[in-house]
Parts: C-alpha cells; sequence; structure tokens
C-alpha cells in the first residue's frame, strides 16, 4: 500500500531516487519518539486509508524482541554475584524460603554474630567511656574506681531466632531444678501472670480434695464453700439421708459436736452382719472420729490406694494378654481391640487363656510397686503419729505390706473368673482384706 506517485504519469516500477512518500511518513513516524521523547508519535498511531478488499491481507509484524525473561535471568545473577561477593550468608538477600528452621537459624546466628553484635558493641564500650563513666563521676559522686565497675553491653537477644524451651522448663521445674521466674519467663510469661497466694491454696486443697477424698474432703468442702455450711451435712454424706437414728438430734449444735451422744448401733435380737451377695463383703464399719477403731483413716487410705493399684494392674494384665494375641491369635485381638485393658482378663474364657498360655503368675508381675512404695509411707507415718520410733515403723510398715501384696494378687486374679464389683465401702477392694494385712503389725511389739 502507497500514498501513490507525486507524478501519476510516471510508472510506479520505475527506479527513481525519490523515496515513497508512505515510506517517508512511516520512517518520520517512528523516529519522532527518538529524537523527542513528549512527541505525540509515541502515543499515536500513523493512519493509513486503503480500500477494503485489501483488508484481509494485512497482518501484524512484530518487530521487536521477548526481553522478559532474559532480563529476569540478567537480574537474578547480578543478585547472587553481589550476595555471594558480599561478607554475608547469601540467603539473607536470597531468602530463605527452601531451608528448614535449624539451617534459618544458624545463618540468622551467624549473621548477627559477624555483622550486627561487633557494632552493637563497639557502640556500647563507647557509650560506656565516653558518656556513662565520666556522668557517674560527675553526677553520682563515685570514684573512677568505682565507675569502672559498670558498663553498657548490647544485647541481640530481641533479633535472635529463638528454639521453644518452654518444654525443656517444665521439666526441669517439675524435677525441682528451675525457679519459679525463670518457668514463666521460657515459657513466654511474667510474675503478673502468676497465680496469687489464694488461688494457688485453693488449688492445692482440690488437690488434695481429689487425691483424699474420703479422709479430707468434707473438711476442705467446708473450707472452699462456707455458704454451704448447715446445707450439706457431713453426717448425712456418710451415713446416708435415711438414716435418721445416725444424725445430730434437735437442738444439738452442729459445729460443736463434742456434746453429741455416741452413734446409735442396732444391737437388739434382730441384728444380723448384713452380706453383699454379689461381692461377699460384710457391713462397713461407721466412719468418723465415733467409729470404732483408731486407725480407721489408714484403713480407708490403704483401701484407695489398693483400689488405684488394682486398676493399674489390671491394665498391665490387659495388655500383656493383647500382646500374647499378636500372630496366631490375631482374630481374638480384634474382637477386644475396643474393649478397656483393665475388663480383658474378666472377659476371657478359661478355654482362650489356655490357648494364650498366659500364667497367672505373670499377669500382675511388678504391677503392685506403686502401691508398695506409697503404702510404706503412709503406714510409716501412722505407726510414729502412734507412738513407735522410726526404726520399728519400718519395720511395722513392711510388714503390712508384705502381707496386702499376696493379698492383692490372690484378689486381682479372682477377676479372671468374674469381673469385681464395687463393694459397700465404694471400692473394689473390700475393707476386710486391708484389716486382715494391717493386723500383721501387731506381730512386732511398739
Amino acid at each position: 500500500m502507497s500514498f501513490g506517485p507525486y507524478d501519476e504519469t510516471e510508472d510506479d516500477s520505475d527506479d527513481t531516487d525519490e523515496i515513497d512518500p508512505f515510506t517517508e511518513e512511516l520512517i518520520d513516524h517512528m523516529t519522532a519518539p527518538v529524537d523527542d521523547r513528549t512527541s505525540a508519535a509515541s502515543l499515536v498511531p500513523l493512519i493509513l486509508r486503503g480500500a477494503a478488499e485489501y483488508g484481509e491481507a494485512i497482518k501484524n509484524i512484530q518487530v521487536t524482541r521477548d526481553l522478559d525473561d532474559m532480563y529476569m535471568e540478567l537480574r537474578q545473577e547480578a543478585i547472587g554475584r553481589l550476595a555471594t561477593g558480599m561478607d554475608i550468608p547469601p540467603e539473607i538477600m536470597e531468602g530463605k524460603g527452601g531451608l528448614n528452621h535449624w539451617t534459618g537459624y544458624n545463618i540468622d546466628a551467624d549473621f548477627i554474630s559477624k555483622h550486627v553484635s561487633p557494632i552493637g558493641d563497639m557502640l556500647s564500650e563507647f557509650l560506656t567511656s565516653a558518656y556513662l563513666r565520666p556522668m557517674l563521676v560527675e553526677f553520682e559522686g563515685m570514684s573512677e574506681e568505682e565507675a569502672s565497675q559498670y558498663r553498657l553491653a548490647f544485647d541481640a537477644s530481641a533479633i535472635t531466632s529463638r528454639t521453644d524451651t518452654g518444654p525443656n522448663a517444665r521439666a526441669a521445674f517439675d524435677r525441682h531444678e528451675l525457679s519459679r521466674m525463670a518457668y514463666l519467663r521460657e515459657n513466654g510469661f511474667d510474675e503478673a501472670d502468676a497465680p496469687t497466694t489464694e488461688e494457688r491454696q485453693e488449688r492445692d486443697l482440690r488437690a488434695l480434695m481429689q487425691a483424699e477424698p474420703i479422709i479430707y474432703g468434707p473438711q476442705i468442702m467446708g473450707m472452699l464453700y462456707p455458704d454451704l455450711e448447715g446445707v450439706i451435712d457431713i453426717c448425712e454424706a456418710e451415713c446416708g439421708p435415711d438414716d435418721e437414728s445416725l444424725l445430730p438430734e434437735a437442738g444439738q449444735d452442729r459445729e460443736n459436736p463434742s456434746n453429741a451422744p455416741a452413734r446409735k448401733r442396732d444391737t437388739g435380737p434382730s441384728a444380723r452382719p448384713i452380706i453383699d451377695d454379689e461381692t461377699g463383703q460384710g457391713e462397713p464399719s461407721p466412719r468418723g472420729p465415733a467409729g470404732p477403731r483408731e486407725s480407721e483413716s489408714i484403713i480407708d487410705r490403704l483401701a484407695t490406694g489398693a483400689d488405684a493399684a488394682l486398676e493399674r494392674a489390671l491394665e498391665v494384665a490387659g495388655s500383656r494378654i493383647l500382646s500374647k494375641m499378636s500372630g496366631a491369635h490375631v482374630s481374638m485381638k480384634d474382637r477386644f481391640r475396643s474393649t478397656p485393658k483393665s475388663q480383658i482378663v474378666s472377659a476371657l474364657t478359661p478355654q482362650e487363656f489356655a490357648q494364650l498360655g498366659v500364667a497367672e503368675s505373670d499377669l500382675f508381675s511388678g504391677a503392685w510397686e506403686s502401691l508398695g512404695v506409697r503404702g510404706k509411707g503412709w503406714l510409716r507415718k501412722h505407726f510414729i503419729e502412734q507412738g513407735c520410733d522410726t526404726f520399728v515403723a519400718d519395720e511395722k510398715s513392711a510388714m503390712v505390706i508384705n502381707a496386702l501384696i499376696p493379698l492383692m494378687e490372690v484378689h486381682a486374679t479372682a477377676a479372671m473368673s468374674k469381673s469385681l464389683r464395687v463393694g459397700p465401702n465404694g471400692l473394689r477392694v473390700p475393707d476386710e482384706l486391708i484389716e486382715r494385712a494391717f493386723e500383721q503389725h501387731n506381730r512386732i511389739p511398739t
């Protein structure tokens, strides 16, 4: 397409020295922005008219080069050369997206130790000698020797990545090897977040009540909830609301039961021992200060501890049975997969015990160690309070525990034939079993 020659009589095919008017116009339009960046030719296209039938023959010819990808590679190369040539880890400029947290921590620590801390230490030394010590001598009345004991130090901990030391701090605090302030600091807290003395005392009382509800429950309930005084009667909680013969008489002072009559028991000709059909335990003896036994509290404590040890022993036995079911007895193991471990012993039949080849002596071995350690401590304290010296208290405690553990093994073995039920004392371990073991201490004189 062309504007056509100036002379219409001239043939376009003739060689002439003149430039085609359209070509000349196109050259001027393309060179104008080069000579003058403010030229409108850089924004306004060149308009050309022609016959409509030639429109399909017009094509777009790209005369530029795609330099974006090449420029991106050049920029990355320049950054890499700069990062490699500088005295810092290259990842500081290139990014740490491809690193794990340990490598990232090491890079940050290396950068801080080489490029941040030296400048900080230099500024600290300068401020110490140029400002701090002269100020102490001039305005605080110190001698130069006293002022030389003070200095400024640079602390980079605020910009240093820290590992999570919370679990280690908790473990050290539980072993009494770490202070409370350090424990709070390593877990992201301070002294303002610590509980008050009243809150800590309340938590300790609640923990003690949960550990020994029979012994300390009534007293701690009265301390934690004084508003419930007179609403919940201790005697009702122990003896039952229907046993009116054991409740205080009308007009009797509940807060001072020293003038209360002894608890009444049915001793008439119709009285007879009550035996539980399922557990075989006798009627529980009355609890509390009016009970007939001076060792009531230690019996209760041993029974509670023995019941917890029994649960643990049954769980240990269930775990050992499950391990025996691996291999040739996988189908049997699948049947007990959803059964609690403490109930597996009573769920197996004698034939299944025979198939597994499990010996009764191996099921509960080592399961009573915790009961032995804790029980000896309780008994030792009890006997010392009764007037025994330390040596005799240790012997009596060992004798009671040595008698209790075999009885507990026999009692736990009974769970292999039937499930142990809760007795009148609220536990699966009857008081009579604890009393039989406790009577052994009478063989040693006080």
